[in-house]
């Protein structure tokens, strides 16, 4: 159940072509896909979702990373040593999947590295919300990406 590797890229930076993407490769997560068709008004229109549960050990860490919630993420500067993730307009995303590179700069793609992995990788995900347990008695996180 607890099997799949996912990579989360976290954004810094103000939506432009400056951001950079920090990659944390996070293994031994639960992720449930849904391929599902729904029919519009104007037609057929594919929608597939995917939740990610996200098991946090003690001393708040995921596969080696210190998670940090978004705010504290940013103040922190511990780009690389932590993750967060994040939705809404500075969203994060996830692709499942292991990224082998590094931190990866939005100028090196000509519409952006968010959009080149949605052209060329499937199992991309936009994080659209995000539900925080890390401090309960069975921390994790559960993570909605579409």
């Amino acid at each position: 159940m607890y099997n799949e590797t996912i990579t989360i890229f976290n954004r810094v930076g103000a939506r432009n072509a400056s951001d950079k993407w920090y990659p944390h490769v996070l293994h031994n997560v639960c992720v449930y896909r849904d391929h599902a068709a729904m029919v519009a008004t104007l037609g057929e229109n594919t929608t597939d979702t995917v939740s990610i549960i996200i098991t946090i050990e003690r001393g708040v860490t995921a596969s080696g990373y210190k998670y940090l919630q978004p705010i504290e993420w940013r103040n922190a500067g511990e780009y690389e040593a932590a993750f967060t993730v994040k939705g809404g307009n500075d969203f994060d995303f996830v692709y499942c999947g292991e990224w082998t590179g590094g931190t990866v700069d939005d100028d090196d793609y000509q519409d952006g590295f968010f959009n080149h992995m949605l052209l060329n990788y499937d199992s991309v995900y936009l994080v659209t919300s995000v539900s925080d347990y890390s401090r309960s008695l069975l921390p994790h996180l559960e993570v909605i990406g579409k």
